[in-house]
């Protein structure tokens, strides 16, 4: 079916004949138009003084005549009352009222795209392809925590632990304070350790004198070589036993295995402790870790060595960067993660037990083309770009890579940096549409 600008712009000459048929050139339809009676022949009158009859171009000169109009139906109509003029079936006026309606949107729609094409087309905004550095990360949860001891050295922490149980009888450092290795921190009662060293010294003295004794006896043949033999055995189990007992009296004086912090004190002067109960801790700001949980199904993408950026609840930007250290080869069954440490730098300002945030870096490009990701739209299921040029969206698949914050790479033959693109507005844009652009 053509519409009456159709029929104008093709050069066909149009004709009313009493089938009422619009003729056209043999390889277009003809459009059919009930006009059977006045009532129709009025309306089309009326519609072709208004304003977008007008923009059909619809010459003045055809107008319908009298003579042209007649009935034939098989059954007469019944007449209008008022006017005396002969009534449409039901059939004929929804028929006569879907003609106009189709020649009304095919008026109004070509004018809606001259009036767009005057306005200098759809409005977009514009952006250019970029170089960026793009990396690819793994983000996980986890806290902070003193650094595990390894091979030839103490961990970043320590927890100080009763050997034995007994009495508190001396704090010698407060939380906060600075100790270094082998400081006492926290004494227990010795009185008992002192009386076993007291009676392990006589013991040795004794065991010595008898042993100088035989010796001389030995000599002059006063003794035996049995009895000579006995009294070293003595001195070295008298030796054995005060050794035992200056351990057993270090043992209740509890010192730092490294230089660090007291960041905390369990127990005060007086108070009864048992054995193996904590009564400090000691942690070195310098030496520390933050452990998080990777998803197991991203945990083969992380590798020792790989940088980390780390954040804060209140922290919208990086505070500090780590190197990871440690990929659990286990996963935990009740969580699906797999444990990661991330060791932290010295002056991370970090403290143990932060609850941190992780974006560990696994891939990485360096001067790649990239594009804002609003700027990538699927046509046909594959990703493409829009180039602006003379001032129309010209649609390019591209082939997407790396994602990053707010840019995507993509690839593609010809592509280079600084050519403009619609970032804005090219979701269903049809290729080489004109465009009005404006800076994103």
């Amino acid at each position: 079916m053509v519409s009456a600008p159709q029929l104008t712009r093709c050069g066909a000459r149009a004709s009313l004949t009493d089938q009422r048929i619009f003729e056209c050139q043999p390889t277009q339809t003809a459009l059919l138009l009930d006009l059977r009676t006045p009532c129709a022949a009025q309306r089309l009158t009326e519609i072709r003084r208004e304003k977008c009859l007008d923009q059909w171009k619809i010459p003045r000169s055809l107008e319908v005549h009298r003579p042209f109009i007649r009935t034939v139906n098989k059954y007469p109509p019944s007449r209008n009352a008022v006017t005396g003029h002969r009534r449409l079936t039901t059939t004929r006026q929804l028929s006569a009222i879907f003609c106009i309606a189709i020649l009304a949107l095919a008026g109004c729609s070509d004018a809606v795209q001259e009036s767009d094409e005057g306005a200098g087309g759809v409005s977009v905004q514009v952006g250019a392809i970029t170089k960026k550095d793009l990396r690819a990360r793994v983000e996980a949860y986890g806290a902070v925590e003193p650094e595990p001891a390894k091979a030839g050295h103490p961990g970043g922490g320590a927890k100080l632990a009763a050997p034995i149980a007994g009495i508190v009888v001396g704090i010698h450092a407060k939380e906060g304070q600075s100790v270094k290795a082998g400081d006492v921190v926290v004494e227990l009662d010795n009185r008992i350790a002192q009386a076993a060293i007291d009676k392990a010294r006589h013991a040795l003295v004794f065991a010595q004198q008898a042993a100088e004794r035989q010796e001389k006896l030995i000599n002059i043949g006063g003794t035996t070589m049995q009895a000579k033999q006995d009294a070293a055995q003595r001195l070295a189990t008298a030796r054995a036993d005060l050794a035992s007992a200056q351990a057993a009296i270090a043992q209740v004086q509890l010192a730092s295995p490294l230089d660090g912090l007291v960041a905390r004190v369990n127990a005060l002067p007086g108070q009864t402790v048992d054995l193996n109960t904590v009564v400090a801790e000691i942690v070195d700001l310098k030496r520390l870790v933050a452990t998080v949980a990777v998803p197991s199904d991203e945990a083969a993408q992380i590798k020792k060595g790989q940088t980390a950026e780390i954040y804060t609840d209140s922290s919208s930007k990086p505070i500090t960067t780590g190197h990871v250290s440690f990929v659990s080869p286990s996963v935990d069954q009740r969580t699906g993660a797999a444990p990661v440490r991330i060791l932290l730098p010295e002056d991370s300002g970090l403290r143990p037990g932060e609850f941190v945030r992780a974006r560990i870096i696994t891939e990485e490009r360096i001067g790649c083309l990239a594009v804002p990701r609003e700027s990538v739209v699927k046509v046909a299921g594959q990703p493409a770009i829009y180039l602006v040029k003379d001032h129309r969206a010209i649609q390019t698949p591209v082939d997407t890579g790396l994602r990053d914050g707010g840019f995507i790479e993509v690839k593609a033959k010809g592509l280079k940096v600084g050519d403009s693109i619609v970032a804005i507005g090219a979701y269903g844009l049809p290729d080489g549409t004109k465009i009005k652009t404006t800076k994103q």
